[in-house]
């Protein structure tokens, strides 16, 4: 449809004229045309082509020169390549698969048999030829961007005639073609010349949009028009009927709808891009961002999947003066804004390090295990050019992304060396421990720098994802010394059964099942996170309900360099709890899971035999573990096993590889030996991804009221003649308390949990002391939550249990203190009850020191009635007889109570170490209780 006058206003008279473009049109004998007339000033306002993504002052510039002449050599390639279109429909591009996963090889020469490399067969019939068409279309994209890029550089017609011929023959046939999505049913999802909307979108931004764009002065008038509205209008109209919200799909339409906005000015479909009220990139920013910076289907894959699409939209955008970089939306949490920069340096608090090279830890739909951070410098390209040294908008991250663009391997396209090849200024960033509160990740890193080994941690918790989502919660991950011993396998291609009924599924992964069932979607939070110190880590976490009615806990402890020779410890803990024990007559059986590498052996514990797994009709993912065997192991019997193998590790972590070193590596588990309850273990191999080769998985299995899993890991394994001595203190429930021995090196870790009456964990303090088995010296101790509250309401049943007569009182705060300087006599702690409301209270405290055997010995107790709060200077000497932990707590009765909130402030002198942490305050803490 071509308008007879050259511009149209809102009360013009419009004649149209009607033409068929193809003799296989249909013409109808009578039309009704509706116009809707809108006014808008042409965009970009008073540029000439090219615009979308380059100009003419690009192919001038002498520091791309020898990129210029990269990008004409490729555009000559393809000129001499088969650029037949086929007027074929495109399958969905995970068809194109082996039966184990692995890809299929395209030939673009052979559209009948398709070679499979892993199984060594070829594979035939209608599904596998109909995706063949999808690689082939994609590779005639591609094709068409590089004649298209070749011929405005180099000025070649020939190439640019080739361009504008593949976009008129996309251009006949793509209105003609009926909507199918992958199941090729007409729904909203599917494309007219590809299956999905997000394919076509793919295919639009920046391939088609940009040839347009590049070649427009080779077309005439008619060719012009069929371009723009048979292919890139209604191509955006076909997208645009898919709403996808908040997934990675709805990001690539916004941008392939602004792209095709820009190319023909259109600025609605500009504006619904990016203002669309339940779809548009503010929308996404808002509600699919999250406060910690993350993508909210939380997949490192999928993460940057989607920031390329919305840096080519913040590309495209700032190409004609519109600058979305630098749009700021409020945080759910109400502290702060966030902002789509974050999205480029928050991945990088997370990164593995591997000892071939940093890499991000596999979470949810990950189809690539452990992928290495240099694969995504593309991305660090666009963000140098924006926020680097010598970018648009200079950022305070603009060394982190000069880091990974530093770093050997990787790679970026010529194409986006010609748009973002700014300056790169060396680099330095150092990853560090974290707690990703909103995404619900918590890591921990120790060691990088050292040339024992470095550590990381890594504990799942939070939001399921979506669609990408996996039933993981309270995973763990684990890496030492580079090398990846507690993983996640991530997944394989959708469209394998593993996908969905093993990959997405609890077993595949290092954490908690109840009654051999995959979780439910759930949630969780941080209680405890500590990080204080490079000589132990601390976390607690819980998720919301596994199962209705059971909810799960883990607590870690790492313990870097345990014996100075870079072996390191962690203490696990893992738990299920039934919010209706006391009143349920369900009995659960609980299932802790590990997988790991190398070889499997039982160093001491039950001799296995072989097992028929009986879960596989409960949930489909146990069908897929392979030679199971089992053994039984008797409450407070020994269980310690390994996985190891010899390799070439990295000992002294950087990024150019060096220090190498081959030994063993592995992971040794140890369970608690005096409180380890009755037991079954489970080994089997299970699917690696992709799912050609497999690995070791043990899982224990505890029945009834027992739901703790305790268990020491150790990096690397030691000699079996080593002796370990692991054990638990659980007879104070809201105190437990662990005892661990290495050869001559102790650790003794001190707890406290703030709902002991409902779960073993819980943690909210911990305090780890380092000894010697020749010594009964302490020589080091280190704490956490120094000044720590637990607010306790009722009576009696929530005592914590003391060996002093004030222990009868009711119970509603309590503060965890310690002494660090070991070489005084006695330390004086002072401590202060504030309040914003006047109020009198009975006050007491006890001081008590805690012995290298767990014994308490009431020190100091103290009584106060009457006082007012606020009240200062409260203060008691602590006289040590040797140095020890010591421990005041702070009674106020429950009646009278007093309204408002009230602080407790903990001074102590000697003061602890600077630790430059941000929960300090230089030595005083400050806890608060709510009446």
């Amino acid at each position: 449809i071509t308008t007879t006058s050259a511009s149209v206003g809102a009360s013009s008279a419009v004649t149209v004229q009607l033409a068929s473009t193809s003799d296989r049109a249909t013409v109808l004998s009578s039309f009704v045309i509706t116009l809707t007339v809108v006014q808008y000033t042409l965009l970009p306002k008073g540029k000439a082509r090219p615009f979308l993504y380059v100009d003419n002052s690009t192919r001038t510039d002498p520091s791309k020169k020898e990129i210029i002449q990269t990008l004409i050599q490729t555009g000559q390639e393809r000129l001499n390549s088969d650029l037949r279109v086929p007027q074929a429909w495109g399958a969905w591009y995970g068809y194109f698969y082996c039966s184990d996963g692995t890809p299929l090889v395209f030939n673009s020469e052979n559209n009948t048999a398709f070679w499979c490399p892993s199984q060594k067969v070829w594979y035939t019939g209608e599904i596998y030829q109909k995706s063949w068409y999808t690689y082939r279309h994609n590779q005639l994209f591609a094709s068409l961007q590089d004649l298209s890029i070749g011929y405005w550089l180099s000025g070649q017609e020939q190439m640019g005639r080739a361009a504008v011929t593949i976009l008129l023959e996309y251009s006949v046939f793509y209105p003609a073609f009926p909507f199918r999505d992958i199941d090729e049913n007409p729904s909203i999802s599917g494309g007219r010349v590809l299956s999905q909307t997000l394919d076509e979108s793919n295919a639009v931004a920046p391939s088609l949009a940009m040839a347009f764009d590049l070649v427009a002065d080779l077309m005439t008038p008619a060719e012009h028009a069929l371009v723009e509205f048979n292919l890139l209008r209604s191509m955006a109209a076909t997208i645009k009927r898919n709403n996808a919200g908040m997934s990675n799909w709805q990001t690539w339409h916004n941008v392939a709808m602004a792209t095709v906005g820009f190319a023909v000015n259109e600025p609605l479909l500009v504006d619904y891009s990016i203002n669309g009220s339940s779809s548009g990139f503010l929308f996404q920013l808002k509600n699919a961002l999250s406060d910690d910076g993350f993508w909210w289907e939380n997949s490192l894959g999928y993460h940057y999947y989607t920031l390329r699409a919305m840096q080519w939209l913040l590309f495209v955008c700032s190409r004609s003066g519109l600058d979305l970089s630098l749009i700021k939306v409020p945080r759910s949490d109400g502290k702060g804004d966030k902002y789509i920069e974050m999205m480029y340096f928050s991945p990088l608090d997370i990164v593995e390090p591997l000892s071939n090279g940093w890499a991000f830890p596999s979470l949810n739909d990950d189809h690539s295990m452990d992928d290495k951070v240099v694969n995504v410098k593309d991305v660090y390209l666009y963000a140098n050019w924006q926020w680097g040294p010598s970018g648009r908008t200079p950022s305070p991250h603009r060394q982190a992304y000069s880091w990974v663009l530093g770093m050997q391997g990787g790679s970026t396209s010529p194409q986006q060396q010609l748009m973002w090849g700014a300056p790169i200024v060396p680099g330095t960033f150092q990853p560090s421990s974290i707690d990703l509160s909103a995404t619900g990740l918590t890591v921990f890193l120790s060691n990088l720098t050292s040339s024992l080994g470095s550590d990381y941690a890594l504990i799942k918790h939070g939001p399921h994802g979506g669609w990408h989502g996996h039933y993981d919660k309270l995973e763990l991950l684990f890496v030492h010394g580079g090398v990846s011993l507690l993983s996640d396998y991530g997944t394989v291609e959708y469209t394998e059964p593993l996908h969905y009924d093993y990959f997405k599924r609890t077993l595949s992964h290092n954490t908690i099942m109840v009654d051999a069932l995959t979780q439910q979607e759930a949630n969780g939070t941080t209680i405890l996170f500590e990080d204080t110190l490079d000589k132990a880590l601390v976390a607690s976490t819980f998720s919301s309900d596994l199962i209705p009615g059971v909810y799960g806990e883990r607590t870690i402890v790492l313990l870097p360099d345990f014996d100075g020779t870079g072996r390191s410890v962690m203490l696990d803990l893992l738990a299920g709890v039934d919010r209706n024990k006391s009143s349920s007559s369900k009995q659960h059986d609980y299932f802790s899971i590990y997988h790991s590498a190398g070889t499997f052996k039982i160093i001491d514990g039950p001799s296995l035999v072989p097992f028929s797994i009986p879960y596989t009709s409960v949930d489909p993912s146990w069908s897929f573990l392979k030679n199971a065997s089992t053994g039984s192991v008797p409450a407070g019997a020994p269980l310690r096993y390994s996985w190891s193998s010899s390799s070439t590790i990295q000992k002294d972590y950087d990024d150019d590889n060096s220090n190498m070193a081959s030994e063993v590596i592995g992971l040794e588990v140890v369970r608690d030996q005096v409180n380890g309850a009755a037991s079954e273990i489970i080994v089997a191999m299970g699917p690696n991804q992709p799912a050609t080769s497999y690995h070791p998985v043990i899982i224990s299995k505890l029945s009834g009221g027992d739901n703790l899993f305790s268990n020491l890991l150790i990096s690397p394994p030691l000699d079996p003649n080593t002796p370990v001595k692991f054990y638990s203190n659980l007879k104070n429930a809201s105190a437990p308390s662990f005892y661990i021995t290495l050869g001559d090196k102790v650790a003794e870790i001190d707890m406290i949990a703030s709902s002991p009456s409902s779960s073993p964990l819980n943690i909210t303090s911990a305090v780890v002391r380092f000894s010697t088995t020749s010594s009964s010296t302490i020589k080091s101790v280190y704490g956490y939550n120094v000044a720590f509250l637990s607010p306790f309401n009722g009576a009696n049943s929530n005592q914590i249990g003391l060996a002093s007569s004030s222990a009868t009182r009711p119970i509603t705060g309590q503060i965890l203190a310690y002494t660090l300087d070991t070489s005084s006599s006695s330390c004086s702690l002072t401590f202060a009850v504030r309040g914003d409301a006047p109020a009198q209270v009975v006050c007491e405290f006890e001081v008590l020191q805690m012995q290298q055997n767990n014994a308490q010995q009431v020190v100091t107790t103290g009584h106060m009635d009457g006082v007012i709060i606020p009240k200062e200077d409260i203060q008691v000497t602590v006289t040590q007889t040797h140095p020890t932990l010591s421990i005041i707590r702070v009674y106020v009765p429950v009646h009278p109570s007093p309204s408002g909130t009230h602080t407790i402030d903990l001074h102590i002198t000697p003061p602890p170490p600077s630790r430059d942490h941000h929960h300090d305050d230089g030595n005083r803490k400050k806890v608060v209780i709510v009446y």
